[in-house]
């Protein structure tokens, strides 16, 4: 830390904020130099420093009767915000054009921090969806499986049998009750388990999922 940061922080008790860039003043090359720096440079940091309660300068300290401009306000004014006055204005009205630059920006940063935010949940909210995307796309592939080795285990079962002679038909009724049994064993065993816990939420999830149709009475 340098001798100014810690001669700054004894003498006001406070901690030191480190930015980027002083502005000393608020006037209006303080006010331009700000907004130059925000438009130019968003990832500097700035702070403007003035002694007075508000912005100004000379527009704001002096009070003399009959205070105007030396210069026409189309080249004195800011060329983000062209100034739309008569040419020479009164301080009174200086000092309005400078709040209005502020109260703007302040306004457009806030607007920006809000699509800001929009962006930032509408990124999350896509992650978490790719995340359950993965998670789906994993259960998915072992059900697959599942039912493929199922599949397989039956299908050679029936290969042998038919050649061992056995009635075709026969051996096809059998592959499919085969088929049906081991494929929903599994499913029936948890249902009734969780029929008599009281968990009713696992049955009506099997129904979304299989698009079942209760038979009303």
């Amino acid at each position: 830390m340098s001798q100014t940061s810690s001669t700054l922080e004894h003498t006001t008790g406070q901690a030191v904020e480190h930015v980027d860039v002083l502005i000393v003043g608020a006037g209006i090359s303080g006010i331009g130099a700000g907004y130059h720096l925000q438009d130019q440079y968003p990832e500097k940091s700035f702070v403007i420093l003035e002694k007075f309660e508000s912005f100004g300068g000379t527009w704001l300290t002096h009070k003399y009767p009959g205070i105007r401009s030396d210069s026409d306000l189309y080249t004195f004014g800011y060329r983000f915000k062209p100034w739309i006055g008569p040419p020479i204005a009164t301080a009174d009205k200086i000092l309005a054009y400078m709040g209005e630059v502020i109260e703007e920006n302040v306004k457009s940063r806030e607007v920006a921090a809000q699509e800001a935010e929009v962006l930032i949940a509408q990124g999350v909210q896509a992650f978490m969806l790719q995340l359950r995307s993965l998670g789906a796309t994993e259960t998915l592939l072992a059900l697959r499986s599942k039912a493929e080795s199922i599949r397989d285990q039956e299908l050679d079962k029936a290969l042998k049998q038919l050649g061992q002679g056995k009635d075709a038909e026969q051996v096809l009724q059998q592959l499919a009750r085969g088929l049906t049994n081991k494929l929903i064993h599994s499913p029936s065993v948890r249902m009734k388990q969780a029929a008599a816990e009281g968990r009713t939420e696992l049955l009506e999830l099997t129904h979304e999922l299989f698009e079942l149709a209760l038979d009303t009475p």
